[in-house]
Formats: structure tokens, sequence, C-alpha cells
């Protein structure tokens, strides 16, 4: 018998994603194959097509891209660390285990009641799978993390859906209980998160939930202020799509107008000695992106300290050789005098570097 699911909301979007995996995994061109997740449409009395359309090419692509991002970080995780845990937050209907499975990867799913009791009906557990029912910012999903190997936790198409201090908390929490973890998330840019809202009030039929969290590219390294154990940020490259999607994911970051407003995904790097709580600094509750130049504005330029003046009847012209002359390429530094003082100026204490100027 067909189950018929009952999610809606944030839920709803595994159905989504679902859906334009199978659209991805029937080409035969495809980025990956999928077979579970083909033969997973086939048991759901479910109208995929007429609540999410039949995709766009290029939104589909994208979306592909995106899994194979996760999947390749995965398979480097479990190339160095075979017995390896993966933790999976709000996993949904993903068939990842069945793409990257090696043998001996132990598997944790963690997500809310109605999407758990789906994964259950549909995609029975294994030996090495287990299922954890709660939300993903419950924090107790981490006492049964077997952390006797190492840890990979994944949160794919998840945190753009919290809030901003509940995702900083989220980080923080798994930077201070798994040190020497990887952390692999997804981010959307701001551009892209306010034009799912404008699309969103305007759609007929499925509407997205809206995204809270959205990170620029530029801000990315931003994320290293929320505790001291994320000891390195870096980004997970995208593969190469198809058509004109051949080139541009792979080099989007070389492009000047657009590498620091692009979403993607990243990969966070847990040093590997555990921080005292005592010894962590606050955590922010919304950490400050670097500063940015509008675009339109110029930086100053840098005025030089005042150079004395040579004149024809200083030491070292013609009219006044010097007894011995230096070498060409020597070096001397010599200090100008400070400037005047002003009113709203004291006048410096003693001579500094930048009054200081190098003559060869």
């Amino acid at each position: 018998m067909a189950v018929a699911p009952e999610v809606d909301g944030v839920p709803e979007t595994a159905l989504w994603t679902l859906h334009h995996r199978v659209l991805e995994a029937k080409r035969p061109d495809a980025m990956f194959a999928d077979p579970r997740a083909v033969d997973l449409v086939t048991r759901m009395d479910f109208p995929f097509a007429e609540r999410f359309g039949e995709g766009f090419r290029t939104q589909t692509q994208l979306l592909a891209l995106r899994v194979r991002c996760f999947d390749l970080a995965v398979s480097e995780f479990l190339g160095d660390h075979p017995a390896g845990t993966v933790v999976a937050l709000g996993e949904g209907l993903e068939t990842q285990f069945w793409r990257v499975d090696n043998g001996l990867v132990r598997w944790l799913t963690v997500d809310l009641p109605p999407s758990a009791r789906l994964r259950e009906r549909l995609l029975p557990r294994g030996d090495r799978q287990r299922l954890y029912v709660g939300s993903a910012l419950d924090l107790g999903w981490m006492d049964e993390v077997d952390d006797s190997e190492a840890v990979l936790i994944t949160a794919q198409g998840l945190l753009m859906y919290f809030r901003p201090e509940d995702v900083h908390r989220l980080l923080s929490a798994c930077a201070e209980r798994f040190p020497g973890g990887v952390l692999v998330l997804d981010t959307v840019a701001q551009w892209m998160g306010r034009a799912v809202r404008r699309a969103s009030t305007r759609a007929a039929g499925y509407r997205p939930p809206e995204m809270h969290w959205c990170l620029d590219s530029a801000d990315w390294q931003s994320l290293r202020q929320l505790h001291p154990n994320i000891a390195e940020v870096t980004e997970v490259r995208s593969p190469a799509g198809r058509g004109p999607l051949a080139w541009l994911p792979p080099n989007v970051h070389r492009i000047p107008l657009i590498r620091g407003r692009r979403s993607g995904v990243v990969r966070l790097r847990f040093g590997p000695e555990p921080v005292a709580p005592s010894l962590c600094a606050p955590t922010p509750s919304s950490p400050s992106p670097p500063a940015r130049r509008k675009r339109g504005h110029h930086r100053p330029s840098r005025t030089r300290p005042p150079q004395p003046r040579r004149d024809s009847t200083s030491p070292g012209t013609p009219d006044h050789p010097q007894t011995n002359p230096r070498p060409h390429h020597s070096m001397v530094m010599v200090a100008t005098p400070p400037p005047v003082p002003s009113q709203n100026k004291p006048l410096p204490a003693k001579t500094t570097l930048s009054q200081v100027r190098l003559e060869y």
C-alpha cells in the first residue's frame, strides 16, 4: 500500500528535495545514481509533479550539485575515518547513506516526529543506522553519538530555516562537544533569501518556508567567532555541472562581482582538544561580519610624511661634494622633523616610524 506523507512547513521541504533528486537521477547523464530515491517515490501516495512542478533544469541541477558537495565531503571523511560516525541533522527522506556507504560507517539520523515516522515506514534502518526523534536544536541527540571514532555532522538544507541565534548556539555546542570533529552545512546568500521570500508571497501552489539565517560567502569566516574550538572554515567546492553550468559552479569564486555574495557548502573543522567552559570566550549572539566598503567608495590614499627638499647648496650636490660619498646601494635612515603642532593635535613625544624615510 502506498504511503501518504502528512508533513508541511519545513518537513515538507524533504519531499521537494526528494522530487528534484529523482528528476536528476532519472537523467541519462545524471551526476549521481540514486535508485533508492527513485524507488521511494513509487511507494508514496503524493502528487509530486502537481505540488512542485516538473522543475526548472537549472534549479534541479543546482540542487544536484549541492547533493554532490555533501556526498564528496562525507566520502572524503570516510576515506580518512572508515569506521567514523556521521550525524545527519534534519535528514528527512535523504538517501545519502546508501550513496556513500562503505560497509563500516555508523549513521545517526536526527529528525522531527513527522519526518521520523515517515522515514521509518519508507526507509527501514540497518544495523549501523540509528534514529533520534527530536529537533536538531534539542542537543539531546549529542548523547546518542558514538564518538569512539571520528565524528562528521551534516546539516543539508536545514540551518537557513532556524533563527540566527539558534544556529549560533547549535554550532557552538557542536564545536565544544566534538573536538576533532567536522561539520558540513550549506548557507544561503542574503539576496537569495530575499528572492525566496518575494516568490513565496506570490506563489499559488507550494510556498517554501521563510529563510531566517542567510549568510554571504564573504562572511563565512565570521563563523570562527562563534567558539574558540572552531579552528577552520573552508568551502567545499562544487564539481562541474552540465551545459552552461559546466564551468560556472567550480569557478564562481573567481568572479569579483559575485564571489562574496554566493551561497555554498561550508566545512567547519573543530580543534583536537576540548575547550573548558571557563576558558571559552562568550559566544556572540550574532557575529559581526567583516566590514566591507560600499560600492563606489574608494580607500583614502595614505599621506606620506613630509620630505626635506634638497637644494643646490645641500651637501652631496656638485657645489658641495661629499668627502666620503656613500655607496650607491647603501641604505640610510633619515628622521624628518616632526610636524608643527596644531591647537587640536599635540606634538608627538618622539619620532615615530611613520616619520622615518629610507634613502638608497
